[in-house]
């Protein structure tokens, strides 16, 4: 009945109304919803640096409690800080035993980078570069591990 008094036009009658109603709610409501995406996603991001930052300290403090009572620093030093910036609990993936030993792996590759040749036990000038290879590997693994 439409189409025979109206024309196929008829079928969009109100349509412009209708779309000068809805389209702006919907812009806005995309708008907010991206808004608060990005706000929740820097808070998170913001949350994980913190936390990351925490473990950094607490990794750093080891080392240096291990190093003023040693005068130097071991790879069971290495090893402990490792696990405070790569607990076990970061990488679910892996059974106890292959996280031991990618980090016994990781803490060679960490202490042939800053070790002389023929010795055991890392200088205190040395200390800084040992702990930016060591936040290289961890943010490596932590980045793989998402």
């Amino acid at each position: 009945k439409i189409l025979s008094t109206e024309g196929l036009l008829g079928f969009y009658k109100g349509l412009t109304p209708h779309l000068l109603r809805t389209v702006p709610h919907f812009v806005l409501t995309f708008v907010f919803i991206g808004e608060m995406q990005r706000c929740a996603r820097a808070w998170k991001e913001e949350r994980e640096e913190r936390q990351w930052r925490t473990e950094v300290s607490e990794s750093y403090r080891s080392l240096s409690d291990q190093r003023s009572q040693e005068r130097g620093l071991t790879d069971e030093g290495v090893a402990r800080a490792y696990s405070i910036l790569m607990p076990p609990q970061s990488m679910p993936t892996l059974s106890k035993e292959q996280y031991e030993s990618l980090r016994a792996q990781d803490v060679r590759a960490i202490l042939s980078k800053v070790l002389p040749a023929g010795t055991t036990v890392v200088a205190e000038n040395s200390f800084p570069t040992l702990l930016a290879e060591l936040h290289a590997i961890a943010l490596s693994r932590r980045t793989t591990a998402e």
